[in-house]
């Protein structure tokens, strides 16, 4: 029990999440519908968050779009996540003209939205998602390259024209390999999170007490101005010693293995799907190196629906075809 949240109550929370996606999110219906939903919202965020900046020469890192989530960098991953979406059901809806233009200009404005942002791990995850996205439509042979060449190719110009020197390649190399401005606070988090962890190698320190044990290991003469590790694997093993963070990673681990063999069971249409889920966590897990995401609602949602369609969605058993040939026959 801590001053600012309960986090046994938390959990029970988070876990009621994971269950719930499990037990009403079955048919391809239902993911499709909660898609829509999911990104519905995020789309009302970005255009508050393009409201907030207003145009371009108003950019500036004291001026950044937070949208409806309250911090630039959860929104630039948000807005990545809508992309990731729209890029899937627009594949689904190319034969409904009018849709499927609604969803580009979506995506558009989404691209934008996280420009607006600022976020230098946001613009990272970005490109990962490209890299991927690239990869999977050369390997399908889909057609979609254009698509995702005309969002990269309009990041690239949003860059170029506001020559933002934090989004500059050049500066973000640089504050990675000198740690300065908040890549270095995040490296003095992230050590003292491991000296952390090796004070209390077992069980850690308690979850949520990060902040609480943080001036026992920071510079003397450095303000505090953060209680998170802005790193969700030290974090963990911080809080939780040995025996936590192994049950973590097993857990999504597990997670995984299991979008990857529903993905090899289901037919092409399912499995794009089911890929569509498993790159939103793998690249909520991968941004969550520089974001405590423990205890994010999203995470859960996308661990529970992992369990939740293996035997609705999978096709059907070549035994079952047989019964049914055979009841259909007599």
């Amino acid at each position: 029990m801590g001053t600012t949240r309960s986090w046994a109550i938390t959990f029970i929370q988070l876990w009621l999440l994971l269950w719930m996606a499990r037990q009403f999110i079955r048919t391809k219906a239902d993911h499709q519908a909660m898609m829509i939903i999911l990104t519905l919202g995020i789309v009302i965020s970005a255009v508050t968050a393009i409201q907030q900046i207003g145009s371009l020469s108003a950019l500036g890192m004291e001026n950044r779009a937070e949208g409806l989530s309250g911090g630039a960098n959860t929104a630039a991953r948000y807005f990545l996540y809508g992309i990731i979406i729209l890029f899937y059901l627009q594949g689904e809806n190319r034969k409904k003209s009018f849709l499927w233009l609604v969803q580009i200009i979506s995506i558009i404005l989404l691209t934008v939205a996280l420009f607006f942002t600022e976020s230098r791990s946001g613009l990272v995850l970005f490109l990962v998602f490209v890299f991927f996205q690239v990869m999977h439509m050369v390997s399908k042979k889909q057609n979609s390259i254009i698509l995702i060449i005309l969002v990269l190719g309009i990041t690239l110009l949003l860059v170029e024209q506001t020559n933002i020197e934090t989004l500059q390649f050049g500066n973000v190399v640089s504050s990675v390999v000198k740690g300065s401005d908040t890549v270095g606070y995040r490296y003095r988090l992230w050590d003292a999170g491991i000296k952390m962890a090796l004070d209390h190698p077992f069980i850690g320190v308690g979850i949520g007490k990060f902040g609480d044990y943080l001036p026992y290991y920071w510079p003397i003469g450095k303000t505090i101005l953060a209680n998170t590790a802005h790193n969700t694997y030290i974090e963990v093993l911080a809080e939780t010693g040995i025996i936590g963070f192994v049950i973590f990673i097993l857990l999504l681990f597990v997670s995984i293995l299991k979008y990857l063999k529903i993905i090899k069971k289901s037919n092409m249409a399912n499995a794009e799907m089911f890929r569509t889920w498993l790159l939103l966590l793998v690249i909520l897990l991968i941004g969550s190196l520089t974001k405590a995401d423990l205890i994010d609602k999203f995470l859960w949602f996308l661990l529970g629906l992992d369990f939740s369609t293996m035997k609705a969605i999978s096709p059907i058993s070549n035994q079952s075809l047989q019964k049914t040939s055979i009841f259909n026959t007599k």
